[in-house]
């Protein structure tokens, strides 16, 4: 019950944060945050802790292939979103996020395949996403607390569930389900009820960026599954999530005064 208590408010937490930076920042801001560990942090703190190094392991790699159907998520959602509404966007990225899950969930491939793979989605990713203004401002009202937390608390709730299963379930099963883009999913939906298709593609396609971090963190998991204590390969996994972000927040703002003076 504490589990899925926490997962329910890191999560609602997360879609309450993104939605303010989307609205006050622009979408590459909100685009980072919702590509951090939302789901795998939790998820994989609660597995490191009570299950042995090999399933650890094992599940870590099996989400890391699972990483190409949140990929598959985000490509069709930005190519969709500006001209279709939020249902057929979301309907269309789940299916694509089903289709590749379960296409390497069937697979189960070694990691240099797995790489290779994910290298190859998101060098598709990058050519697909075109052009769109990060820096964006709405124009829309901005939503209240409590008109934010109402969308949000459902998305935990669901999250909490996503996660909670994919302990019970074995390895390959679980590391694949905990990788479902439930946080994407929930972000999209509000972005783009509230702010419009172009803003909710945007949102992705920076979050195309920000799924590197999830990436890392997984990488890091599997190669300190039984090597270090499962708290410190958390702990390290979570600070090389962050990396990506911190490094296109950077290049953003070095970025900045060059525009400014193009202007």
């Amino acid at each position: 019950m504490l589990a899925f208590t926490m997962k329910l408010v890191l999560t609602a937490g997360v879609v309450v944060a993104v939605t303010w930076l989307v609205e006050r920042l622009g979408p590459r801001a909100g685009g980072i945050a919702v590509g951090l560990p939302i789901v795998l942090g939790p998820g994989y703190l609660f597995i490191a802790l009570e299950k042995p190094p090999a399933y650890v392991a094992d599940a870590s790699l099996a989400s890391l292939a699972g990483l190409a159907g949140v990929l598959a998520f985000l490509i069709t959602h930005v190519r969709i979103a500006p001209a279709s509404g939020p249902v057929l966007t979301l309907a269309a990225s789940i299916l694509a996020w089903g289709a590749m899950g379960l296409v390497m969930a069937t697979a189960q491939p070694e990691l240099p395949v797995t790489a290779a793979i994910l290298a190859a989605g998101f060098l598709l990713a990058r050519a697909t996403r075109g052009r769109h203004d990060f820096a964006a401002r709405p124009a829309a009202a901005r939503a209240t607390p409590t008109m934010m937390l109402g969308r949000a608390v459902p998305a935990g709730l669901l999250v909490a569930a996503v996660a909670g299963s994919s302990a019970a379930l074995g390895e390959t099963a679980a590391g694949v389900l905990i990788t479902f883009p439930v946080g994407l999913t929930a972000v999209g939906w509000i972005v783009h009820r509230r702010l419009g298709g172009r803003l909710a593609a945007a949102t992705m396609a920076a979050a195309q960026t920000g799924i590197l971090g999830l990436l890392g963190f997984l990488l890091t998991v599997h190669l300190t599954a039984g090597r270090i204590a499962p708290m410190a390969g958390i702990t390290l996994a979570l600070l090389v999530s962050l990396l990506p972000g911190a490094v296109t927040a950077l290049q953003a703002r070095l970025a900045a005064p060059a525009r400014e003076q193009a202007q």
